[in-house]
């Protein structure tokens, strides 16, 4: 978002690239872009969360009840954050990498459960193998923290379902206790260790982008986001609590019947990853729980739909707390006003900057501290002075440098030769002022919006200051 070239940034992703190459075949700004990736993000979650469910039950009404409760069953606090598959979040982040990034993870995961399934007649070729660790490594270049999740997730589906050997006899030469098969711990072992191709291809595809961005500084970028992250961990138990509740007894009759179950296993790593992250101070893996809740609902929808007694009264329970979850954390994304209750967050309703751009092309740095253009204008390819996001391209004590120049510019206690010093280190151009800020006498007011009172001023070139 900076007038910089952005070098070693982990938003130089594949799909930011596929993207770009879509953009530019079209002649599509960044706000178009952004609305046709929408759909196709959202598809993509779709077919993901289907596949994955299907993984782990014959029910047909499963896949229905995992996606009402993927938008609805999480707490009564609203959580709307980039990588979170709420109801009030996926109008705002479907277009966004995180939404294609949880379909990717979803299919992957799908993908892992058919390679280790227990009614494969045989084991998965090597070529099988590294597919699934080439896509891996692609979740990784896609959305680095979410691709965390992913990964994890992967390797412990692998672990908990692969086994090897023939059945383990007890001396009467029937199958282990209760049924079971036994296996022996060194074909286990053997068996896990032929899995050596995953790890391989998820490796080779990520030194495949090492010349735009080097996936393995993820640590290192971590802690510039940590800040802006710290969010995520407020409020957790408001936010999560409704599915817990379900999700907890769902795990145990899970386990019971088979200790190794995947899905039990996978959400507890990710939430132990979120954990290390608040417990050391890296907040920006609190978005592993994005990840985190999706095994849990499927969980959930995977026991309310398996044919026992019983059933009816789960179904209701698990309607209560899906209901409840919507009313009051997710309703405000869909219903008026009038029809929620007073605390529930509503969808931001952005005024539109197009006016801006009708004058500035796109490339040229805008100095500007309002709230909505410092998030909109890089929409239309415009850039900024001081973005208003953190960026691992961007040394943080330079971000924050440039927003120290330009409250200095924009306050209207700066002298004119201390704005023009400004102006000339930032190559700037162009000022986006609120109604209250004053114009500088060196700019020339070109433009204004009638819906805020932003006034757009242009000031001389350079040869002219």
């Amino acid at each position: 978002m900076a007038d910089l070239p952005g070098a070693d940034s982990p938003y130089y992703s594949p799909y930011a690239l596929a993207e770009g190459l879509l953009a530019r075949l079209f002649s599509l700004s960044g706000w178009e872009t952004v609305r046709l990736a929408a759909p196709v993000n959202l598809l993509v979650l779709l077919l993901g969360l289907n596949a994955f469910v299907k993984r782990f039950t014959a029910s047909r009404w499963a896949s229905t009840v995992a996606l009402a409760l993927m938008v609805t069953l999480w707490g009564t606090e609203p959580l709307a954050w980039s990588g979170f598959a709420g109801l009030l979040s996926l109008p705002v982040v479907a277009g966004y990498p995180s939404a294609f990034a949880l379909g990717l993870t979803l299919l992957t995961w799908a993908y892992a459960a058919r390679l280790t399934g227990e009614d494969r007649a045989d084991p998965p070729t090597r070529r099988a193998r590294a597919a699934l660790g080439a896509l891996c490594g692609l979740l990784l270049l896609v959305h680095p923290v979410s691709g965390v999740a992913g990964v994890l997730g992967t390797a412990v589906l692998v672990l908990a379902r692969v086994r090897g050997g023939a059945p383990r006899r007890d001396q009467g030469g029937a199958p282990g206790r209760k049924g079971m098969p036994g296996r022996s711990p060194g074909a286990t072992l053997r068996a896990r260790a032929a899995w050596w191709p995953l790890p391989l291809g998820a490796l080779l595809v990520a030194l495949a982008w090492l010349p735009w961005f080097d996936v393995f500084t993820l640590g290192a970028d971590a802690a510039v986001l940590d800040p802006t992250h710290a969010a995520l961990y407020t409020d957790v138990l408001a936010r999560f609590w409704l599915l817990g509740l379900l999700a907890l007894p769902a795990f145990a009759l899970r386990l019971r019947r088979e200790p190794r179950d995947a899905l039990g296993w996978m959400c507890a790593a990710c939430v132990a990853v979120a954990f290390c992250g608040w417990a050391s101070g890296h907040f920006t893996y609190g978005r592993v729980l994005g990840l985190a809740v999706l095994p849990a609902q499927v969980a959930v929808a995977v026991e309310v739909t398996r044919a026992r007694r019983g059933r009816a009264l789960g179904a209701l329970v698990v309607t209560a707390a899906a209901g409840t979850g919507f009313v009051f954390a997710q309703s405000g994304a869909v219903l008026p006003e009038k029809w929620t209750p007073p605390q529930t967050r509503r969808l931001p309703a952005w005024h539109s900057y197009a006016w801006v751009a009708s004058s500035v092309r796109p490339g040229e740095p805008v100095l500007t501290d309002q709230r909505e253009g410092t998030r909109s204008l890089p929409g239309f390819g415009i850039d900024l002075v001081a973005p208003v996001w953190p960026d691992p391209a961007l040394p943080e004590r330079e971000r924050r440098a440039r927003w120290r120049d330009a409250h200095r510019y924009l306050s209207g206690t700066a002298s004119a030769a201390r704005r023009a010093e400004i102006a000339r280190r930032y190559d700037i151009t162009w000022l986006l002022l609120s109604r209250w800020q004053r114009v500088p006498k060196e700019a020339k007011v070109l433009d204004f919006s009638r819906e805020t009172g932003e006034v757009l001023a242009r000031l001389p070139e350079r040869e002219e200051r």
